[in-house]
């Protein structure tokens, strides 16, 4: 458990994050996933190999320098979203969220889908925050596509904003680690 005694290490520099590498997933069917994510979501295939035992896997790019890692597994067990998305269930993946730089390439996926033949929800508003549509791999793997309404990743982290941190135990733990770095 993370205590503040333990946080002597946020003393030292911060490291130098740039963002989600890769997700590893596995598939069942390889080739089901390359067109899927490749032929309907238009995603790059940046690295595919057999490894000596005959595993196949590969990486696709989500652009901005994450990727997705899928391993094909004939008999893996893929946890898939509920019926009801809004029930949580402890210690699975819940989605897997895509980011889109707008409501326009949102539009166009939804379209690109459909068109497919892949359910997908409308397009709605969460939170004042993002737009959004969810819908499934060919895994059963729950996606959600989104794009910011304000792109809160290239702002300010301004703890004192009320409408973006109105959650007083967070602002606990976050001010506990502030006072430990002075």
């Amino acid at each position: 458990m993370i205590t503040p005694a333990n946080l002597d290490t946020a003393s030292e520099p911060a490291l130098p994050w740039s963002g989600l590498h890769h997700l590893a997933l596995a598939t069942r069917d390889l080739d089901a996933t390359i067109r899927f994510y490749s032929g309907i979501l238009g995603m790059r295939v940046l690295f595919a190999r057999r490894l000596p035992d005959g595993t196949r896997h590969l990486f696709i790019d989500l652009g901005g320098g994450a990727t997705l890692h899928f391993w094909e597994v004939a008999t893996a067990e893929i946890y898939t979203q509920p019926p009801q998305p809004e029930v949580f269930v402890p210690g699975a993946l819940q989605h897997l969220a895509l980011r889109l730089p707008d409501e326009a390439a949102l539009r166009a996926l939804q379209s690109r889908l459909r068109v497919a033949g892949v359910g997908v929800t409308d397009i709605f508003e969460q939170a004042g925050l993002v737009r959004l549509c969810f819908f499934e791999d060919n895994n059963g793997i729950a996606l959600e596509a989104s794009c910011w309404l304000t792109d809160l990743t290239a702002l300010p982290v301004d703890h004192g904003d009320t409408q973006r941190f109105a959650d007083p135990a967070t602002l606990s733990v976050l001010a506990e680690i502030d006072a430990h770095l002075r």
